[in-house]
């Protein structure tokens, strides 16, 4: 096996866990996270009288080299003397209460019309 190539095999013919097998391998070898892999070649037997199924793959990686952010360093600020003044005392303003009037609402009865007296009695026209 070359330098930087890197082998994975699968004994249930699975070509996904061939590859995962590769990569884990390039990783470990490596000691990295971070590689870049290109597929030179794909084998595979299948058959037989002891029904085989594998797959090998090779493949190259590369580890890759991630530059870390430089971090600027910040100076610490300067303490600065004040001079010290006549203490005063904070000024505390006490809260006006609130008054809330209730208003009331008229509440308008209904207006009736006045009925006419009805007697019952009638007038009974007398004779002189």
């Amino acid at each position: 096996m070359k330098k930087g190539t890197f082998e994975g095999t699968s004994t249930n013919g699975s070509i996904d866990e061939a590859i995962a097998n590769a990569i884990l391998e390039a990783k470990e070898k490596l000691k990295t996270d971070l590689i870049i892999w290109n597929l030179e070649s794909v084998i595979g037997i299948n058959g037989g009288t002891q029904l085989s199924n594998m797959v090998t793959i090779s493949m190259k990686a590369n580890k890759i080299k991630i530059k870390k952010a430089k971090v600027k360093k910040v100076k610490e600020a300067k303490a600065v003397k004040v001079k010290a003044t006549k203490e005063v005392e904070p000024k505390v303003e006490v809260a006006k209460p609130i008054i809330v009037k209730a208003q009331t609402t008229k509440v308008n009865k209904p207006k009736v019309a006045p009925t006419k007296k009805v007697s019952t009695a009638k007038k009974v026209a007398t004779k002189k």
